[in-house]
């Protein structure tokens, strides 16, 4: 979880085809522009497809000479290597110091509404999802197709940990999932 003083931040989303020197040209204009990386994140979909997602900070004067560099040096390659980028100016979220993250891992059967039933139920219990991942895979001696889902989330200091703990208690048993639960460290 991400508590970051400085408010400036400036959000970039590629989805790439040909990634071989997209990123190292990307983090070389981080370096050139001043800006501070808070996040940043490479991920392998499928065969050849690649999203890096990265969230910067610093002066609004260091931003915009990253945007204005990226996009001039960037948006002429998107049709050569078959990229799609996404740039966005934002502040900081602010969290209460009061808030409680917490870090769930959840095994579930994988079936098409294994994903939305689980965040249903989270959105329901009120808690803000900051971060969630989820892989497929088989499991060792049974061989069925499970799902691990890993969130981290927030429980704001209005809401009971404890009724929270055991709504998600109750909710994993009923639903034949197993679960993990841990207080993140801020």
């Amino acid at each position: 979880m991400v508590f970051i003083k400085s408010v400036n931040q400036l959000s970039i989303l590629m989805h790439m085809f040909d990634t071989a020197p997209m990123p190292a040209a990307v983090f070389k204009l981080v370096m050139d522009s001043g800006c501070s990386i808070i996040d940043t994140r490479i991920i392998c979909i499928g065969a050849k497809l690649t999203a890096l997602t990265l969230l910067l900070s610093g002066n609004w004067n260091q931003l915009a000479k990253f945007k204005a560099c990226f996009e001039s040096s960037f948006l002429s390659l998107e049709k050569q290597h078959k990229s799609d980028t996404l740039t966005r100016y934002s502040k900081a979220k602010q969290y209460d110091a009061r808030a409680f993250p917490y870090f769930v891992y959840i095994v579930a059967p994988n079936l098409p509404s294994a994903l939305n039933t689980i965040i249903c139920f989270l959105l329901e219990l009120k808690v803000e999802i900051h971060e969630l991942s989820a892989s497929a895979y088989q499991a060792p001696i049974t061989q069925a197709s499970m799902l691990g889902i890993s969130v981290t989330l927030v429980v704001s200091p209005e809401q009971s940990i404890t009724d929270f703990r055991e709504s998600l208690l109750i909710f994993c048993d009923e639903n034949n999932l197993e679960v993990t639960l841990e207080p993140q460290k801020h």
